[in-house]
């Protein structure tokens, strides 16, 4: 294939359009893509033969000769079975080279006729299937102890790998006004970096070492003059690619210098840059010039990862793109929690849209294709950039579901955690093959942004653990009012009824007495009464009082009946909470690890307080679990330990001074004082409802309710205790020592028994006088003043059952765990066996 030149001027008319072509770009994705990721060289020819064969079917420069027709389909059919021709003898061939057969006629690029990229990118592609079908067979001489045969080859594809790249560099060139100066620089570097290994492989190492020079020097100036930073990186990485060839070629010339940079310096020289690439002078000034026009600023947004002022530069491409998604998924998850949609959820309307749409229409391989490249157009066109080889991105309703935003974050900082530290292995490999300073800086560099993006990623996991935690408390304080504003509305409705039938019979004995009674057939007629009977005074047999005393003990028994399935749905949460804040605490405590985080002693700090003060708030939930299963020792040893850890939080939030940028990254705020206030409030509060308790249980004044499980006779109570067992050592000794109750609690213990019993005491004085003013009436007031007492007593032992910081001095409720509501608030026995109460929450109870 020949390029013809004749028609530059036409080509280079005022009016035509400008070609972008990412030459850097093209090769780096073509290569890791396909093969090169594992030094498959045959496998990236294949894909190159595959590329070179749509483009010049695209462009019409395939060797089929035009001149003859095809064969119909018809006849072809016929002679599919026939065997195959024998290959044409010399008479034949003379005859077809006079025109009476299929003449080869080489192809012809007119630069007139290029109109856009894909002729440059034929020779493109030609160039590379050369190069890596070169590389492949040098391999296998090796393989084959030298065998000089498929040397020999390798060395012919080489060459014409060469050539191939030179004839692109003299198309872009050709058409100066249509391509850039970054893609024809490109092109030189490309053809000058083929030219090279060419000579590498034919161990012609001064020539290697001058043409490896020039294009390093080139590569710089593209990438200090690049307008993004991913063009830079990509020129850097073509640097550091071509570094190890570099490297061997000045060793066996007897090189001294080991910085490649200063050698490549020293190398290429003006004289030696014009003799390797005649252009170099022009390139140069102008790209000079275009770095001067836009004065240092890029036109994308540049990254820049910074760390307390330090800097962290990004060389490879791959990188620096899963850091840019990760960055962007970042800033969408910002938007969504300000927006208050921290879930992510879709609206109602999209949702009822999208279940109404019918089945989606099958798309064939192209049509899908053109889709992703109209999407791709639009958000390069969206965000400034005209590179025409975009990948392919996501689009937002082109999906079934839409992820939640932590979730898109975490994914993306996992992606880009992954590339970091597969090219930290790669680069430590390489480093211990040749030891390089670039290489060392390139580790150096490389390890500082693995640790930065690590950070991140654990950063946003426990954020993410935090929300749900808040989450998982809204909705079991949701649940438990509720429940409460069901059982107050149940009582009302029982109160309303009772008196819609009180008021139902008086209206009916009324109406009774009201009816003149009929006199009996055969009776003698009475004489009307001049004036009416007076009405009897009621007897004051004390029922208006005793139905109030029952009325008000049912409200208290359906109260406490609420209040202990209150405490088993906050228990029901206790595994997911756990779960969550371990997480969290792991999260903090492999972050407190990072180099990074080592090497900035606030930062340290900080991570620090954070992580205590999140196992101070597992072993808060978890003793909150051992007092319901009642294990109260136990739980005093986890609320001890807890209150430990906040302390220790507390401190060393103290220390960590300047790290108000880290604080805000990972929930709660370790500046702000009312979070630990808040926590040791909470813990205090539990350790003396605790002690009461035992101390009432071992005075006989509280008894075990029947449906309590143990914690071990659960798997989840069993993952909870293994849980508190990383923590805690649950030492015989010490959990005696937890069961003896301090004087101060036990005194309160004793004041609040005798003010109860003081008023059970009077109640029953009460009690007796209404028994006095009845004793005429019959067993039946006997009855309900007997069943009364009971009632009453029951109220007065659970009048402040409502409030979950009072002790409950009876367990009266164990009796109701058997019973269900039906849908008219009323109790009926279940025929399904007790379940426990940590049977009920954790699994099944027995």
């Amino acid at each position: 294939m020949e390029i013809d030149l004749s028609g530059k001027d036409a080509a280079n008319s005022a009016g035509a359009e400008v070609i972008h072509l990412p030459i850097l770009q093209i090769i780096s994705e073509a290569r890791n893509e396909h093969g090169m990721r594992l030094q498959d060289f045959e496998r990236y020819r294949r894909y190159c033969s595959s590329k070179v064969h749509r483009l010049r079917e695209t462009l019409h420069l395939t060797h089929a000769d035009m001149n003859q027709k095809a064969p119909e389909k018809g006849k072809s059919k016929k002679t599919k079975g026939k065997k195959p021709k024998k290959a044409q003898a010399a008479a034949a061939q003379s005859a077809a080279a006079k025109g009476k057969g299929n003449v080869f006629t080489e192809k012809v690029i007119r630069i007139q006729d290029v109109d856009n990229e894909r002729p440059a990118l034929l020779l493109l592609f030609e160039a590379e299937r050369a190069w890596a079908f070169s590389q492949d067979l040098r391999n296998q001489s090796f393989e084959n102890d030298q065998d000089s045969a498929l040397r020999r080859r390798g060395f012919s594809r080489a060459r014409r790998a060469v050539q191939w790249s030179f004839q692109l560099y003299q198309l872009v060139t050709a058409l100066s006004s249509r391509f850039d100066a970054h893609a024809r620089a490109e092109a030189a570097a490309y053809a000058t970096l083929l030219k090279a290994s060419e000579l590498f492989d034919k161990k012609q190492w001064e020539k290697a070492l001058e043409h490896l020079s020039v294009s390093r020097v080139l590569l710089s100036i593209v990438a200090d003059s690049s307008d993004s930073s991913r063009s830079e990186a990509l020129a850097n990485s073509f640097i550091d690619s071509g570094e190890a060839q570099m490297r061997y070629c000045a060793y066996q010339i007897g090189e001294s210098e080991q910085e490649m940079d200063k050698a490549a310096e020293r190398i290429a020289t003006n004289e030696v840059c014009t003799k390797v690439l005649p252009e170099f002078n022009d390139l140069e000034a102008e790209l000079r010039s275009v770095k001067m026009a836009s004065s240092g600023a890029k036109s994308e947004r540049a990254l820049t990862l910074t760390w307390h002022g330090q800097k962290i530069p990004i060389r490879n491409p791959e990188l620096l793109d899963s850091i840019t998604k990760a960055s962007d998924e970042e800033e969408a998850l910002q938007r969504a929690i300000k927006a208050g949609d921290s879930q992510g959820r879709i609206k109602t309307s999209e949702k009822t849209k999208r279940t109404n749409i019918s089945k989606r229409p099958r798309l064939s391989h192209s049509q899908r294709k053109a889709k992703k490249r109209e999407a791709a157009a639009a958000a390069a066109q969206a965000s400034g950039s005209s590179s025409i080889v975009a990948s392919t991105s996501r689009v937002g309703g082109g999906g079934r579901t839409e992820m939640d935003p932590f979730d898109r974050a975490l994914s993306a900082l996992a992606d880009a955690e992954e590339v970091a530290r597969r090219l930290v292995e790669d680069n430590a490999e390489a480093l211990a093959k040749s030891h390089s300073a670039r290489y060392e800086s390139a580790s150096n560099d490389l390890r500082l942004a693995h640790d930065y993006i690590f950070y991140k990623l654990l950063a946003l996991r426990v954020a993410r653990n935090a929300r749900l935690v808040e989450e998982v408390e809204r909705k079991s304080e949701r649940r438990d009012r509720r429940a409460q504003e069901l059982t107050e509305i149940r009582l009302q409705r029982s109160n309303a009824s009772r008196r819609r039938s009180k008021r139902s019979a008086k209206a009916s004995s009324m109406s009774q007495e009201k009816a003149p009674k009929k006199s009996k057939p055969g009776s003698l007629a009475k004489r009307p009464r001049s004036e009416a009977r007076p009405k009897p005074r009621p007897a004051r047999s004390g029922t208006r009082a005793l139905k109030a005393r029952q009325s008000s003990a049912r409200a208290a028994r359906a109260r406490l009946v609420s209040l202990e399935k209150s405490r088993r749905r906050s228990a029901r949460a206790v595994p997911a909470l756990a779960k969550l804040l371990d997480g969290a605490e792991t999260s903090l405590s492999a972050m407190a690890s990072i180099g990074l985080v080592e090497s900035e002693p606030d930062v340290s700090s900080l991570i620090e307080a954070k992580a205590a003060w999140y196992r101070g708030e597992l072993l808060r939930h978890l003793a909150k679990a051992f007092a319901l299963s009642n294990a109260r020792a136990e739980a005093l040893l986890l609320a001890t330990r807890a209150q430990l850890y906040v302390r220790q939080a507390r401190q060393a939030a103290e220390l960590a001074e300047d790290a108000e940028e880290e604080d805000g990254h990972v929930p709660p705020s370790m500046k702000d004082d009312a979070t630990f206030a808040k926590v040791e409030e909470q813990l205090e509060r539990f350790k003396v409802q605790t002690q009461k308790e035992i101390y009432l249980a071992e005075r006989g004044r509280m008894e075990r309710p029947k449906s309590v499980t143990a914690m071990n006779e659960t798997k989840a109570g069993q993952a909870l205790q293994e849980l508190a067992a990383k923590y805690v050592d649950f030492d015989p000794v010490d959990v005696e020592e937890a069961r003896r109750v301090p004087e101060h609690v036990a005194d309160e213990c004793e004041r609040e028994l005798s003010g109860a019993a003081g008023g059970k005491a009077s109640k029953g004085h009460k009690v007796k006088r209404e028994k006095k003013r009845v004793e005429g009436a019959g067993a039946g007031a006997k009855e309900a003043n007997s069943s009364s007492t009971e009632e009453e007593e029951v109220a007065e032992s659970f009048h402040d059952a409502d409030s979950d910081d009072e002790p409950m001095y009876e367990a009266q409720a164990g009796d109701e765990e058997g019973e269900e509501e039906d849908g008219s608030g009323t109790n009926t026995p279940s025929s399904q066996p007790k379940k426990g109460w940590l049977g009920g929450w954790f699994g099944r109870g027995g």
